[in-house]
């Protein structure tokens, strides 16, 4: 089964990162926030990265392997906006992600992104896809059954997803899109995982797609 995570990264909002398996039940959230709404509490790349993976250590994600002394990961892959691979000076956010961390004096891997691209479209694309596999967690009336992915979510694990995606506000310029004056840090983390997992606007070191 494949796992993965999706992030979103903008100061000064809240950084967010959600954990998934691929079909779609959310796992949990890492939400970088001072308790009012819309505000991130400014941690460090490093810091952030530190919480990454003392996050996955205590959920059981990232354990030491007790016959080979490594380190294994059971999310391999994780999405972001591609904005923090953009290069100022030789410097990028998403570079300074791959620096390693020590947490309880163990030296531990920095996160690679694979960047999702933002075409055209791509906000009102996501609001869709996100939607679909909402309505798809019910199973039709004549068939008893879900023919579709869902996304379903641990609300105890997933506290902030919970708060914020059920009141989201539609744009007042286009009723597709979400609005972007919203506390909407977590629909675009969800954004860009579903449009990885159906689109080819993905690049981790190579360009993917047209």
């Amino acid at each position: 089964m494949t796992r993965m995570h999706g992030a979103r990264f903008l100061l000064p909002s809240p950084q967010c990162l959600l954990w998934v398996l691929k079909n779609s039940q959310e796992l949990g959230e890492m939400y970088g926030y001072t308790g009012q709404p819309n505000q991130g509490t400014k941690e460090s790349i490093a810091e952030i990265t530190t919480e990454i993976q003392s996050y996955k250590i205590s959920r059981g994600w990232r354990w030491r392997d007790p016959i080979s002394g490594k380190w294994k990961d059971l999310f391999k892959r994780g999405f972001a906006d591609n904005a923090i691979g953009d290069e100022l000076n030789e410097f990028s956010v998403a570079a300074e992600f791959e620096r390693s961390v020590q947490i309880n004096c163990e030296m531990h891997p920095g996160i690679k992104w694979e960047l999702v691209s933002k075409p055209p479209g791509s906000r009102i694309t996501g609001f869709a896809l996100m939607r679909e596999r909402v309505i798809a967690t019910a199973p039709r009336p004549e068939s008893r059954t879900r023919e579709a992915p869902g996304l379903f979510v641990v609300k105890d694990h997933c506290p902030n997803f919970a708060r914020t995606i059920p009141v989201l506000p539609r744009s007042t310029k286009n009723r597709d899109d979400v609005s972007s004056e919203s506390e909407d840090d977590i629909f675009d983390a969800v954004k860009y995982m579903l449009q990885a997992d159906r689109s080819a606007h993905i690049r981790s070191g190579r360009i993917w797609g047209p």
